[in-house]
């Protein structure tokens, strides 16, 4: 089964060849196929997958940084010199959700960074129940 990213990719790689004209008409055509097919829901999920597969071509990482208040910018440039990734290779994505306690948890498709209390103490909590 071909998966909608799978989609994406395939016109991705062949859009990004054409002039910015016809891309558009080959994505309108592509949009008509699949409306006529009855694979609106199909469709919605590749358009959805179009942003994160170019940004994945170009180089451009997503990140997304929860933490339990809003972070500077220059703490999150910290977090991203920690994950190893160029602030302009970044799209970032902040929550804020005062819910993980303290502190923040950045994550993208290549490494996890987690500085919050609450898997601090999770993470305790496992230490003393396995001795």
């Amino acid at each position: 089964m071909i998966t909608p990213s799978s989609y994406a990719k395939a016109l991705y790689a062949v859009t990004s060849k054409l002039s910015e004209v016809d891309a558009k008409k080959l994505i309108g055509r592509f949009v008509e196929m699949m409306e006529a097919r009855g694979l609106g829901a199909l469709l919605k999920d590749v358009l959805k997958a179009m942003p994160e597969v170019a940004d994945a071509h170009e180089g451009i990482f997503p990140v997304k940084i929860t933490s339990a208040t809003k972070l500077t910018e220059g703490l999150i440039a910290e977090i991203l010199d920690a994950m190893e990734i160029p602030e302009k290779k970044a799209n970032i994505h902040t929550v804020v959700d005062p819910e993980i306690g303290t502190g923040f948890r950045a994550e993208s498709p290549t490494s996890r960074l987690s500085h919050s209390l609450d898997e601090r103490l999770a993470s305790l909590k496992q230490i003393f129940i396995s001795h």
